[in-house]
């Protein structure tokens, strides 16, 4: 028996999206799920939360205006490392789903010994994680602003 839900391989309408995109998703999310929430209990916990309670402000301030963005940072930070799992994961679910894509493409320069692709390939992936761990760094500070940049000169 048969479903045919959704297409398992190739291009052309949206619905071929769908499960490489789960595929890829499934295991980020899962990890993100539950660091977010060992973050949130940690915070919780902590004795700004209880003064916050004790002065009468609503929980739902106290979670979304002091909480979140104070758990926050660490999940960013597990988002931002998991940014080079999934891109190390699109080359192994564009084989499997016989999607073309930049994953297909490496995997076919490899194979046919083009290194000049295979280099532009993995400069081009090395450029999104440090493009990535830019805006992780910009978040931190977004999101705490005690967080600050600070220029020192080198002392020799």
């Amino acid at each position: 028996m048969t479903l045919r839900w959704l297409p398992s391989s190739g291009t052309g309408s949206v619905w071929h999206l769908v499960m490489p995109a789960m595929t890829l998703a499934t295991a980020t999310a899962a990890t993100v799920a539950r660091f977010t929430r060992s973050s949130m209990l940690d915070v919780l916990h902590q004795p700004f939360m209880r003064t916050a309670k004790a002065k009468g402000v609503p929980q739902d301030r106290r979670v979304l205006r002091h909480a979140l963005p104070n758990a926050a940072i660490p999940v960013v930070t597990v988002v931002g490392m998991r940014i080079g799992g999934l891109i190390g994961g699109a080359v192994t679910i564009e084989t499997v789903f016989a999607r073309p894509g930049v994953g297909m493409l490496l995997v076919n320069s490899v194979n046919q010994r083009d290194l000049a692709v295979v280099r532009a390939v993995v400069l081009l992936i090395a450029l999104t994680m440090v493009v990535v761990n830019l805006i992780v760094d910009f978040t931190y500070g977004w999101l705490d602003p005690r967080i600050e940049v600070h220029n020192r000169k080198a002392t020799a």
